[in-house]
């Protein structure tokens, strides 16, 4: 398949790969480092291990990383700017896309823990602190709500 994209005049033609695939993700999590962005899209579903590899202990299913991509800073923060643009556009034809804060971090933990890869413990902190902040904010919001009704009330 061939598209077409024009940049600054001319015609880019853009061609898909025969190695390419499209994979269904229910979410991503990932990180950074001074090179690079690395974001990991996940999937759940019903375990079903071929032979040879370990359970997930206690799971009925579990969190799948289907692939991971890799970018360098610049597109990283194109593709930011991308999906915000199109993420507004989806909320003003369709409705608020509510997401709990914190929520790909909660998703993966027990995922991390079994693959070892990460640092548990600083993902568990960088947890910690998304909640204390949520629950901060939903403070200082019931003081401004009560303040305003006080302000009624007068």
């Amino acid at each position: 398949m061939v598209k077409n994209k024009e940049k600054k005049g001319e015609v880019i033609d853009t061609i898909f790969s025969p190695e390419h695939t499209e994979k269904y993700a229910i979410g991503a999590a990932g990180g950074w480092s001074p090179y690079d962005f690395r974001i990991h899209f996940y999937s759940a579903r019903y375990k079903s291990n071929p032979p040879g590899e370990e359970d997930i202990e206690n799971e009925k299913f579990a969190y799948y990383i289907n692939s991971t991509v890799i970018l360098p800073p610049k597109p990283t923060k194109e593709l930011a700017v991308w999906l915000l643009a199109h993420i507004s556009d989806f909320e003003k034809n369709n409705a608020e896309l509510l997401v709990e804060e914190g929520a790909p971090l909660k998703n993966l933990i027990k995922t991390i823990e079994y693959l070892s890869k990460y640092d548990l413990e600083e993902l568990k902190k960088k947890l910690k602190k998304s909640e204390e902040g949520a629950e901060k904010k939903a403070r200082i919001e019931e003081v401004k709500q009560k303040v305003a009704r006080k302000k009624k009330s007068k």
